[in-house]
């Protein structure tokens, strides 16, 4: 591909026709290119217009893992921000449990049973191994009259 912009004529000199070279003897038994006056030049205007340079620098080797190390980086970044937003919402939800519970608690303090359901709530809200208090430890505490 190296010899691909000069075969068009787009830069640098014009490539000579050496059937020794495979790189050449491979261009000529594709058909893309031909022989003018000595030099290969593109048969088709389309295969001009369609390998161009930007095709050539897309699809030179190092180009793929150039587009492999960015997909990569991009990958990460999103995993990483994926993993940040995931950590915000447990951290809201362990504060909405921790709202729940206290709620909970208030209203049995007060003598209202509705306490129990903001407290069962809260259970459903924080997993057991969130290392939070489990709400029913708190249930038992406020029973037994321990802080």
């Amino acid at each position: 591909m190296g010899c691909w912009p000069s075969i068009g004529g787009r830069e640098g000199q014009p490539v000579q026709n050496d059937e020794r070279d495979p790189l050449v003897a491979a261009l000529r038994l594709s058909g893309a290119v031909g022989v003018d006056e000595g030099h290969l030049s593109v048969r088709s205007r389309i295969y001009g217009s369609v390998f161009d340079l930007v095709w050539v620098d897309a699809n030179m080797p190092d180009a793929e893992l150039a587009r492999q190390k960015e997909a990569n980086r991009v990958l990460r970044e999103l995993y990483e921000e994926a993993d940040r937003e995931r950590r915000r919402a447990d951290q809201a939800l362990e504060l909405a449990a921790q709202s729940q519970l206290e709620r909970g608690i208030q209203l049995l303090d007060l003598g209202d049973a509705t306490g129990l359901l903001h407290i069962l709530a809260a259970r459903e809200t924080v997993p057991e191994s969130s290392g939070a208090v489990s709400p029913i430890e708190h249930v038992v505490r406020v029973v037994r009259g321990a802080p």
